[in-house]
């Protein structure tokens, strides 16, 4: 390969070797406009001088400046910087300093760190809540601002039917604490919400957090429903060895449960269902659904299995089934 001044490559074999704390910049976390630029420095401990030939780089950094001949026992310096715009996540480099005639061997630097987003929200800013109708549950999002700017957020505005939202201050105008609560009342389900959290910034007056929580009752089904998208008749045909990877299984609970039993049906004719409790839990019950490839028949299938127990709130529960069948056996 024909050498140049600067080439900008990857060197992913380099972070499997051991990295002296001396030759590597971590610029830590940072947001997308700020400027990273290092400036390594190396030592020519010969007697004779040294001229650097090229330098390998990991992409976006590029080199600024470097001494190009470097005496005896006088130091070299070779200052990177990173080009913009910054991608998002962790960042690790390579910078690699070679020299002419091979006098010495290349001097390896490192650069890391983690590029963020002007607000970050930790772990992320989505939420996902599920509890037992009449049980709290609780999630925390810290909010960070990485804006040169301060950034207060004023408060938090949430649905006060189903959720209490809390919002502290970590450090006014550049961290806080959101800690949103799932009440577990009203009817149970699925639902998707917004929380919004109105900020002083101008650029950014209102910051979004989605929120997926679920309320069970205390009778439910995990999955809470089957579809087999596409199963064909004649694949089965010619491999019924691959029948029995058709089989869902899905377990039944009762929240708090002692002596809970089950009996099921269900209104697909292709289907088998058989039940069994558990030792060890007596708080459910185990469902095993198969396909009996012999009854299938070409169409859409949309039904369902009808979970009867002896709990007397919910003595009924009923598992939603689908697929779409291709051939008849």
């Amino acid at each position: 390969m024909k050498r140049a001044c600067c080439l900008i490559l990857f060197f992913p074999v380099l972070w499997a070797q051991p990295r002296p704390s001396s030759s590597v910049y971590d610029f830590g976390k940072v947001g997308l406009e700020s400027d990273i630029r290092h400036t390594f420095i190396f030592r020519n401990d010969a007697d004779a001088p040294i001229e650097i030939q090229e330098v390998q780089l990991t992409s976006p950094l590029i080199v600024t400046k470097m001494t190009s001949r470097i005496a005896p026992g006088a130091q070299g310096q070779v200052t990177v910087e990173m080009q913009k715009p910054f991608k998002h996540g962790e960042f690790e480099g390579g910078v690699v300093v070679h020299f002419k005639n091979d006098l010495r061997q290349a001097e390896t630097f490192y650069v890391e760190g983690e590029i963020v987003p002007p607000v970050e929200f930790l772990p992320h800013n989505v939420i996902f809540l599920s509890t037992q109708h009449g049980e709290a549950k609780s999630a925390v999002v810290e909010v960070v601002n990485h804006q040169a700017d301060p950034m207060q957020i004023l408060h938090a505005e949430c649905d006060s039917a189903r959720f209490l939202c809390d919002l502290s201050t970590i450090e006014s105008g550049q961290r806080y604490r959101l800690t949103v609560t799932l009440k577990g009342e009203g009817p149970a389900g699925t639902r998707t919400d917004t929380i919004v959290l109105p900020t002083s910034s101008p650029e950014r007056p209102f910051l979004q957090i989605k929120t997926f929580s679920k309320i069970r009752d205390r009778v439910y089904a995990f999955p809470d429903s089957i579809d087999f998208e596409t199963i064909s008749a004649d694949y089965l045909k010619t491999h019924p060895q691959m029948t029995g990877f058709l089989t869902q299984n899905v377990t039944i609970f009762q929240a708090h449960g002692t002596d809970f039993q089950a009996t099921v049906q269900t209104d697909i004719p292709f289907l088998h269902v058989s039940t069994h409790g558990s030792e060890q839990f007596h708080d459910r019950v185990e469902l095993t659904v198969s396909v009996t490839p012999e009854k299938l028949k070409a169409g859409a299938v949309k039904g369902s299995i009808t979970v009867s127990t002896n709990d007397p709130d919910f003595p009924k529960l009923i598992v939603p089934v689908a697929a779409t069948v291709e051939g008849t056996w």
